[in-house]
């Protein structure tokens, strides 16, 4: 986006009187207002390399998660999960990956369920092993509950293998805003491979009780992902059981009672050295 810097004009009556009349503001998009105006890399006083301030957010509530379902797909551009929650204002959210080895590189076109609004919050998309891939969040305010709400994900292209979670998360104080907007979380992904771990390190947020959200998606083994210590696995890996077009997926969440600062994340496969990416975020 272009900055619009003010403009300065003088007008003089007689000797001194000076006049400054400014442009008009540049426009603010959501993504700049959570950081004061300013995308991070152009802040001018950041208190990190690239990030602006962060006011703390204060929540002491513990959130939970609230249902959650697994699917996937291969060698089409659509998919669909079902989801069933319980509770009243939940954020649901679906994390997903996918891997084109033999095709193209796509992205998600579109979420879409019967009672759900779906907006994208964030993509990731490597090149590993000199593939394209693709990792990315949508979320969903559900002030009510929703029982088997069917939710379909298409894609801009066809792609060999993805897999994916479905999930509610109730406690976050607005669910129309759920995810902390401390501008580390904007590039807490990596990829690796082949390699035995993969880390995501300098993980900051700016809420006191945070939930850490995260992900990893792998290609060449069928081999489980250990979550980080002290994590707990969303539901039970996803995998399209393909043993070519290959796509497996591991999830996890952690709750914490102080905000996260300069936090690492490592996984590690139950067994070989496979190529793999992981995303790292986090809701207020």
């Amino acid at each position: 986006m272009k900055l619009i810097k003010p403009t300065r004009r003088k007008f003089l009556t007689g000797a001194a009187a000076t006049l400054f009349i400014p442009a008009a503001p540049a426009i603010i998009r959501p993504v700049e207002a959570q950081f004061g105006g300013c995308l991070p890399a152009l802040c001018a006083t950041p208190v990190a390399p690239g990030c602006p301030p962060c006011a703390p957010i204060v929540t002491v509530n513990t959130k939970t998660i609230d249902g959650t379902a697994g699917g996937q797909f291969t060698r089409t551009n659509t998919g669909t999960i079902t989801l069933t929650t319980t509770q009243t204002n939940d954020v649901a959210v679906l994390i997903y990956y996918h891997e084109s080895d033999n095709l193209a590189a796509e992205t998600i076109a579109s979420v879409t369920s019967p009672n759900l609004t779906w907006v994208h919050h964030r993509t990731y998309n490597p090149t590993v092993g000199g593939n394209p891939w693709d990792f990315e969040i949508w979320y969903a305010p559900a002030p009510v509950a929703v029982t088997a709400e069917l939710i379909t994900i298409t894609l801009t292209g066809t792609i060999d293998g993805a897999a994916y979670h479905a999930f509610g998360v109730n406690g976050c104080p607005n669910i129309s805003s759920p995810w902390d907007p401390n501008c580390t979380l904007l590039t807490s992904q990596n990829s690796v491979g082949p390699a035995a771990s993969n880390t995501v390190a300098g993980v900051d947020t700016c809420s006191t009780g945070p939930m850490i959200i995260g992900f990893t998606g792998m290609a060449n083994l069928p081999t489980p992902i250990i979550p980080p210590g002290g994590a707990t696995p969303i539901r039970a890996d996803e995998h399209n059981n393909s043993p070519v077009l290959f796509a497996w997926f591991t999830s996890f969440f952690q709750n914490f009672a102080v905000a996260n600062s300069g936090a690492s994340y490592t996984t590690t496969p139950t067994a070989g050295t496979p190529f793999w990416g992981m995303v790292i975020d986090a809701l207020i």
